[in-house]
């Protein structure tokens, strides 16, 4: 079996600018991979990583945090929230295929993506530090 290739990127932002370069640095390989696994403590930027994705894909709407429904659909993108949800992660599959999926909290859950896009957020003194790691 062939392992997988990773890819390793570390990303300092002061502000949202900086999280919208980083997403277009990372866009090739998001819509590669198709899953986004977020990782941070509240109030990190998680949400507005996907906001910002979601500019980058045309997405017009207002994205705002699926914490209490859980996940929110676009047109070419699925916004997941696992902080309080209990249920299994297959009862959203049927929604993986045509779009990207950005999961909220994926520390949580143990996944078995062959390709992904893992963020890990970190607030810092300056701003936050986005450690990305592409897996592909």
């Amino acid at each position: 079996m062939k392992k997988p290739k990773q890819h390793l990127y570390v990303f300092n932002a002061k502000n949202e600018s900086d999280v919208s370069i980083l997403i277009s640095y990372l866009l090739y390989e998001i819509q590669k991979c198709k899953i986004v696994l977020l990782e941070g403590d509240l109030g990190s930027g998680k949400t507005t990583f996907v906001k910002y994705l979601a500019l980058y894909l045309n997405i017009k709407e207002n994205i705002t945090s699926p914490s209490f429904s859980y996940m929110k659909t676009y047109n070419g993108l699925v916004h997941i929230d696992l902080y309080n949800y209990k249920g299994d992660i297959e009862e959203f599959e049927d929604y993986f295929e045509d779009n990207v999926v950005a999961i909220e909290w994926s520390n949580l859950r143990e996944f078995k993506f062959s390709k992904y896009v893992h963020v890990k957020i970190e607030i810092t003194k300056s701003g936050r530090k986005f450690e990305v790691t592409v897996v592909r």
